[in-house]
């Protein structure tokens, strides 16, 4: 990937702000079913493709990595994309 992305103080608040507390929840729902079920029973998926506006590269890392540290380690993501005039 050539572009460049600055990652400003303002940017991290504004994708804590907006997906935060969904990452941690995403988090407790997949313990909840890893501790019920086993871990290796069903494939997590994080989707944020209702978001109201596309996530840039550089969101969409923030939020996989929070997701991992949440330890709900996902296996597919499904970004919102911009939608196409």
């Amino acid at each position: 990937m050539e572009t460049t992305f600055e990652v400003t103080a303002d940017a991290l608040h504004k994708i804590g702000r907006q997906y935060l507390n969904a990452v941690n929840e995403a988090g407790h729902i997949y313990r909840y079913i890893a501790a019920a079920k086993g871990s290796d029973t069903f494939v997590v998926e994080v989707s944020t493709d209702e978001a109201p506006d596309p996530e840039l590269p550089f969101e969409l890392f923030f939020i996989l990595g929070r997701s991992r540290a949440s330890a709900s380690p996902s296996r597919r993501s499904l970004p919102s994309f911009p939608a196409s005039s």
